[in-house]
């Protein structure tokens, strides 16, 4: 994938978020993901487009990874776990389709 020129892993989008974790906290992966997922759905709350985006491991994951920690200004003792891509709509939303019945189970 990453060798197709045409490849654009943050859709265009003006605004990125680099979420990045506390080496030294208890779970850091946990606490970006949760959020990654606040800002996601701040993001609909205000009828911006957003986009969790994973990709970015692996350049931070590359032998560029400092290089890139200093031009994004990251802390030691940070690693950066995920993006969000923000930026307004070109579509309006759509209506989730009906749930099947029955495929989820309570337990009393």
């Amino acid at each position: 994938m990453a060798n197709n020129e045409k490849l654009d892993v943050f859709y265009g989008a003006p605004t990125l978020i680099i979420v990045s974790g506390m080496n030294s906290a208890m779970m850091p992966q946990v606490d970006c993901a949760a959020a990654t997922e606040n800002m996601l759905i701040a993001a609909e709350s205000l009828n911006i487009g957003s986009c969790w985006n994973g990709f970015i491991s692996f350049l931070f994951n590359s032998p560029k990874a400092e290089e890139y920690k200093n031009k994004l200004n990251i802390p030691e003792g940070f690693t950066p776990y995920y993006a969000v891509a923000l930026g307004y709509k070109d579509t309006k939303a759509i209506n989730a389709p009906a749930r099947r019945e029955g495929t989820v189970q309570y337990i009393k």
